[in-house]
């Protein structure tokens, strides 16, 4: 009986090897689809618009927002391409994606609406942020209102002694009509 079961579970891991195999290829396949695409480094190129467009507004030339440029693409370079990140990645991917999962979404990452969303999801997240910013803008002063508060009851003193305790807050008086 217990021979039985040890050839039962050594065939079932037998037919699994392959599965598993098939998925971290997969994670690999889908790592050089998204990364070596040039699609994540676009992606991160892209998010740093609004600091060259803050650049320029500082007064920083064309060439120096050149220099910029290649700083930033020899920087993301690096990262992209540094073998850990690689093999961190594909790792999350296993453990996120199960083989099916990561089969269909390289599947889909082949089709012409797959290569178009590689090739566009870098300007489409550069442009929804631009977008995000200009509607963050209308909130931001409350926002930063809010936080100043929140700093000013919390913070130090010169001294080192404790922050004073905030005020307590008193329940709302009904209205007199």
């Amino acid at each position: 009986m217990k021979t039985f079961r040890s050839a039962l579970f050594l065939s079932a891991l037998a037919l699994t090897a392959p599965v598993f195999a098939d998925a971290h290829a997969d994670a690999e396949k889908l790592m050089t689809l998204t990364v070596n695409t040039g699609s994540a480094a676009a992606g991160a190129r892209a998010a740093l618009a609004p600091l060259f467009a803050q650049a320029r507004q500082h007064g920083i030339p064309e060439e120096g927002l050149k220099e910029m440029g290649v700083a930033a693409d020899t920087f993301f370079n690096k990262t992209f391409n540094d073998p850990d990140l690689r093999t961190d990645m594909v790792k999350l991917l296993e453990d996120t994606y199960t083989p099916e999962e990561l089969a269909a979404i390289i599947a889909f990452y082949e089709t012409p609406a797959g290569k178009k969303s590689l090739e566009m999801t870098p300007i489409i997240a550069q442009k929804g942020m631009t977008i995000g910013q200009k509607y963050a803008a209308k909130n931001q002063e409350e926002f930063q209102s809010q936080l100043r508060e929140i700093f000013q009851r919390y913070q130090k003193p010169a001294d080192g002694a404790a922050p004073a305790a905030p005020a307590p807050e008193t329940p709302a008086k009904p209205d007199k009509k």
